[in-house]
């Protein structure tokens, strides 16, 4: 039953039918019940022995040390309504995530939170597409129309969390290699159903004319290719990723990414810095960044906003989620097939990788640090871990997994250079733009 309210929960999240299909649901804290439904019946499961918390998972501890941090970062300036604000909305995240952690036990519950994914994805691109070609979509919603230099342009978007064009392609973008994974395996007849959805879904990408959302395209093309080197060639990749970040900055401004609108982003970045050297250790408070910038704008930038609002300690439980996410299906994805599952399972790891990938670079250039769908594709990330872990046995998986107590340092020295990076990246981007 607590899989039925998750399912229903990530349905409701992505595919929003209370905003364009029954309007009328709007009235009522939808999402709230749900999670109180999920909660309530995972709490009779676990009273009957018929779930169980696994402590040995290191997503329970990652997402607990995210939500202290994210409590904390208000408790540290002693803001009450801080606290209570950010208990009430980065709870449905912790919940959701936990939940997922304990109810799924089989690949099936992942495939089928995966098809969840994909289900929305494939019913956003059509009223993208619909948008695009008739001018309007569901609920007669017209597309964004932006006057470009005397040319006008039309920009597909979605409902609710995905009503701005860049939200919707990083959505539509991260679908896409959970698609492949869904079919890539598959008898001839579902394979090509496979390449047609992900056509029709990249069609309705390119629908919102969105740069983030070319560039998540991109990285998720580099995702895959480095998919293919093995894990112990991996670090002859370093040298040139190291060159590409020292010369992205010269790269923007050679490909005309530095228009206004990404100038006033980079503003933004620089303004949430100074937040961040206000408060560095606990950060500003979970959604108070925009406390410091110009118009009470968001910092367009989920990395700076994540180190703004949590400071240092919440920023590294924040990317170390993240981190370990990535390495662990790098990690799954490497294992060697005895059976078909383990197949289609490294073909899963594979897309979570790729998908995760895709987040982040679009990430980069919009704030979406507390993105429920991000959070639902660690969360299958972690049903994934757990499943082969009930195979191989926690210890040993874990210990594949890189789960070791020098992890921590490797996250804090991560999330270290990320800042500086970044605080170079702009003084860089300020002087060549």
């Amino acid at each position: 039953m607590t899989l039925f309210f998750i399912s229903l929960f990530i349905l409701a999240t992505l595919a929003r039918p209370f905003e364009w299909l029954v309007p009328g649901l709007q009235d009522y804290q939808l999402l709230d019940l749900i999670v109180i439904g999920a909660l309530a019946s995972a709490g009779v499961q676990l009273l009957l022995r018929t779930a169980r918390i696994p402590l040995q998972s290191p997503w329970l501890w990652l997402i607990a040390a995210l939500f202290v941090c994210v409590l904390g970062s208000h408790a540290s300036h002693l803001y009450f309504a801080g606290i209570l604000a950010s208990f009430q909305d980065f709870g449905k995240v912790a919940i959701i995530f936990t939940l997922i952690i304990i109810s799924v036990k089989d690949i099936k519950q992942v495939r089928l939170l995966i098809l969840l994914f994909v289900f929305s994805s494939v019913l956003i691109s059509v009223h993208c597409l619909m948008q695009k070609e008739l001018g309007r979509g569901f609920a007669n919603l017209r597309p964004m129309v932006q006057d470009t230099s005397g040319w006008m342009r039309t920009r597909s978007f979605f409902f609710g969390i995905f009503g701005d064009p860049n939200d919707t392609a990083l959505f539509l973008v991260s679908s896409l290699p959970l698609i492949w994974a869904l079919f890539c395996n598959q008898a001839r007849k579902k394979y090509w159903i496979g390449i047609l959805l992900c056509l029709f879904v990249f069609l309705a990408t390119l629908s919102t004319e969105s740069r983030s959302g070319q560039m998540a395209i991109i990285f998720m093309a580099g995702g895959y290719i480095l998919l293919r080197f093995p894990v112990s060639k991996l670090w002859s990749i370093v040298p040139i990723a190291f060159l590409g970040l020292v010369l992205s900055p010269y790269l923007m401004v050679k490909i005309g990414w530095t228009d206004d609108s990404a100038m006033d982003r980079f503003n933004y970045w620089g303004q949430a810095n100074y937040a961040f050297k206000s408060s560095p250790v606990f950060g500003v408070g979970y959604g108070m960044v925009t406390d410091y910038t110009y118009l009470d704008a968001s910092a367009h930038n989920s990395f700076v906003t994540a180190y703004a609002e949590l400071g240092i300690i919440g920023y590294t439980a924040w990317l170390a989620l993240i981190m370990f996410a990535l390495y662990s299906m790098l990690r799954i994805s490497k294992m060697e097939p005895d059976s078909p599952e383990d197949i289609e399972i490294k073909a899963i790891a594979t897309g979570l990788f790729a998908s995760l990938i895709a987040t982040c670079a679009s990430g980069f250039f919009i704030t979406r640090t507390y993105y429920m769908p991000l959070f639902i594709t660690l969360a299958i990330c972690a049903a994934l871990y757990g499943y082969v872990a009930s195979r191989l046995g926690w210890a040993q998986m874990n210990d594949y997994c890189g789960w070791k107590p020098r992890s921590a340092g490797v996250a804090i020295s991560a999330s270290i250079t990320s800042i500086i990076f970044i605080y170079i990246f702009i003084i860089i981007l300020n002087k060549i733009a």
